[in-house]
């Protein structure tokens, strides 16, 4: 006849059981699981170090979960060491929209006729640019992240280059874009540089699509930007000095924008055009309706 003595006692927060004069010492940590066999006979260990050892280290996943553990057992002074995975089946979601927004971008400016009108004259270079910077944040996603919105705070400096023998002057309340030379009474009649510069601080919203194509996401978002303008002048370099001709133009300095990104991987470009006109009504030609549109291209750097 087989009799088996079991016998279980918590020890310093392990956990013992004795089963046919063999003692289970089973401790549990954070970080793992260790279980020790002695051998034992009327209660007293026969062994001082354990005849058999197993050690179960956790690891943990991005969702919490101990997914992969390794097993060390020391038996007959021989060491095994065993890697195992708990394999299953999981679904990994993106918690935020890929490049919302560029983090540095350079676009080309012009002014047009209105919000959708065409370009106008305003003796304005091509060189005209504008450079800037968004914070993007997202507002909510799908699971897949396959569609959402985003917004962020937006931070740029606009230069309007005119060619060198305009400047924009401000003359009895309103903005007039004439000759250097009427300007100054004959004196000068060509500037090495005449251009307008302006700070914006904008807030967009915008609601956006992604989808993978190749190693990458492919984004397209569209939505309106509120903008606010400020220090806005009119410089002219002239007679070897930088010399400010108004720094107190009749200007809007509220904004809305319609914009349109497209996007891939770490490059996007986009476009934006002014709803609202740029300046005030007080103004004569060749100034009027002038809403300002620009297209360029933006950078992640994640």
């Amino acid at each position: 006849m087989l009799f088996t003595t079991l016998g279980v006692f918590s020890q310093n927060a392990d956990t013992t059981v004795i089963v046919n004069n063999h003692e289970y010492n089973i401790s549990d940590d954070e970080n793992k699981i260790k279980i020790e066999i002695f051998g034992l006979k009327d209660g007293v260990r026969t062994t001082k170090e354990p005849i058999y050892e197993s050690v179960f280290f956790k690891r943990i996943t991005h969702d919490g979960r101990a997914r992969r553990f390794t097993i060390s057992t020391y038996n007959d002074n021989a060491v095994e060491e065993k890697q195992c995975e708990i394999k299953e089946k999981t679904t990994w979601f993106r918690r935020e929209l890929a490049q919302p927004f560029p983090h540095l971008y350079f676009s080309h400016l012009e002014f047009s006729d209105g919000a959708f009108g065409g370009f106008i004259d305003m003796h304005n270079r091509p060189a005209s640019f504008e450079w800037g910077h968004y914070s993007p944040v997202t507002i909510f996603c799908t699971k897949g992240g396959h569609f959402g919105m985003a917004t962020g705070l937006g931070i740029s400096n606009s230069y309007n280059f005119l060619y060198g023998d305009y400047v924009m002057i401000m003359d009895d309340g309103k903005i007039k874009i004439e000759t250097l030379s009427d300007y100054t009474n004959g004196q000068f009649n060509k500037a090495k540089k005449s251009y307008l510069r302006y700070w914006s601080l904008r807030l967009p919203l915008t609601a956006q699509l992604q989808w993978k194509l190749g190693r990458d996401y492919m984004t397209l978002s569209a939505g309106a930007e509120l903008e606010w303008r400020f220090g806005m002048r009119s410089f002219a370099r002239y007679d070897g000095a930088k010399r400010t001709i108004s720094d107190d133009l009749n200007y809007n300095a509220i904004g809305c924008n319609a914009l349109l990104q497209v996007g891939y991987g770490g490059c996007l470009v986009f476009g934006r055009v002014g709803l609202i006109d740029m300046f005030t009504l007080e103004k004569q030609n060749p100034v009027w309706d002038a809403c300002q549109i620009s297209i360029g291209i933006g950078y992640n750097f994640d």
